[in-house]
Formats: C-alpha cells, structure tokens, sequence
C-alpha cells in the first residue's frame, strides 16, 4: 500500500475488471505514516514475505523522504519502493509545462524529472541500508532517461509499472463516439491495464510541444507534413505520437542540421538537446 507522511486526497479502493481484458481502477485508498509503519510491523510478526514498503512524499521535502524510509526500516520492512508513478496529481499540467504547486509534485509528477528522481534516490541510498528500488511509469516523457537518472543515483532495482491513466481511447464511430473500453461508462476517471493500454501510452500534442521544447502548432504542422509519425485518433482525429517516434524525430534533428530535417516555415523554433 503506498503510504504518505501525510496522505494528499483521501480515497476509497475501487476496482472493475473483466477477465482477460481490462482492469480499471478509479482510485485506491493511500496510507498515512501511522497506518503504514503498523501494516508493516504486523506484516513482519505475522508473515515471513518479502515487503516492499511502497512510499512517496512531496519531492520539494527530500527529508521527509528520508524519515519516512528510516522509519519503515525500523518498522521491519526489506525493501523501500518510491512510488515515482502515483499519484498522478499534478501531471498532466507538469506535462504540458503549466507547473505543478508544491504539494502536488509527488509520484507520477515526479517521475518526469530525472534530476529530481536521481536526488531522491541519491539520498535513500543514504538514509537506510535497505534496498531502494524506484517504481516508474510509462507516462513520463522519456522513462529511458528517468531509469537511468535513478541507476546513477544508486538505485538497487526498478519496478517498471505496466499501465497508464492518461487515456485516449478508440471510439465506436457508428454510436455515437462511445469508448470502446468496457466498464468506461459513468467512471471520469481511471487507471486501466491490459490490453487496452497500448493506445494510450502515445504521447498528446501538448506533451511532444513541451518534451520538445517547440509549440504546439509547430507539433501539429509536423504531423501533418510526416515530419514527424502521427496518428490520428477518435472522432476528431486527434494527433498522438508514439514516444519512440519522438525520440527518434529528436536523434535526427540533433545529427543533421535543423535546415536539413525541416522547411524553411518551421525553422522559427529550435529543437531543443534533450540529451
């Protein structure tokens, strides 16, 4: 269970699934530092599992980082896991570069900076004796790089989560534009797994732009002119891109010059190093 010094939102667990094809979870409940640190005493006196004491905490405060990790290796636990994919407060304005209040940069959101997720782990590592391994998420704009930061900063493993929340999902064309996902009706927002992920793991216009460092429409233009591969998606033929696509769009345009991948209309943006 992943567990706060002090929990952001309260919530509730619910879950939906049908067999072999989706999961969808609207939201699960999260544990403060009490009722953390007791589920893992009991799990100790009561069990001889391995256990992960799964946590998270504002990445603007490394030390309460630090003290919750101490506290849970004093309460029994083998493993901390920092959960750089939940929650997701916050992470879609981070991704479209509109900032994130302080409070909010936690878990998904903090798993977009590799700086920020090399610190942390940089300074568990520190902190406890235990392994530290960092949970990451297929919703960062460049997971490669988030892995590698946290290699650098000492990780002992990664926890490569499978799914995603940020969904733009295939619709029923001939009724009335309904999701295709079972279980989507009536639920505004939720986490999904399966098979049905693969399509929203593409990135949002919004999100090359700001991965890019270039506008939105200069994205837009791009896709249009197969500059860079894009697909089009429901019924307003939405542009979403593969992250491998970007990445390689990026690689090519940091070999040759800008004037040889791009027309002379789009040579108004430069195509920021990302590397």
């Amino acid at each position: 269970k992943l567990a706060f010094t002090k929990v952001p939102f309260k919530g509730k667990l619910r879950t939906y699934s049908v067999p072999g094809e989706v999961m969808i979870m609207p939201i699960d409940r999260r544990l403060g530092a009490d009722e953390g640190l007791e589920l893992v005493r009991k799990a100790r006196e009561q069990t001889s599992v391995i256990i992960f004491a799964n946590m998270s905490d504002p990445g603007t405060d490394i030390d309460k980082w630090c003290s919750l990790a101490k506290q849970f290796e004093q309460a029994g636990a083998h493993i901390i896991e920092t959960n750089f994919c939940c929650p997701n407060i916050g992470l879609a304005s981070y991704q479209l570069g509109r900032g994130v209040r302080p409070e909010f940069m936690v878990g998904g959101s903090i798993g977009q900076v590799p700086e920020l997720s090399q610190e942390i782990t940089r300074e568990l590592k520190k902190a406890v004796s235990i392994p530290v391994i960092n949970k990451i998420t297929p919703t960062s704009l460049n997971m490669a790089e988030v892995a590698l930061a946290c290699q650098d900063g000492g990780a002992d493993g990664l926890a490569l989560f499978g799914g995603t929340s940020l969904a733009a999902p295939p619709v029923d064309i001939y009724n009335s534009g309904k999701p295709l996902y079972p279980l989507t009706q009536n639920n505004s927002f939720g986490f999904i797994s399966g098979p049905w992920i693969k399509l929203s793991t593409y990135k949002s216009v919004g999100q090359v732009a700001h991965f890019l460092g270039v506008h939105s429409n200069t994205v837009r233009r791009w896709g249009k002119k197969g500059l860079l591969k894009s697909y089009a998606i429901g019924l307003r033929n939405n542009l979403r891109f593969r992250q491998e696509d970007v990445l390689s769009f990026l690689d090519k345009s940091q070999e040759e010059s800008v004037h040889e991948v791009l027309p002379n209309d789009d040579l108004e943006v430069k195509v920021q190093n990302q590397t």
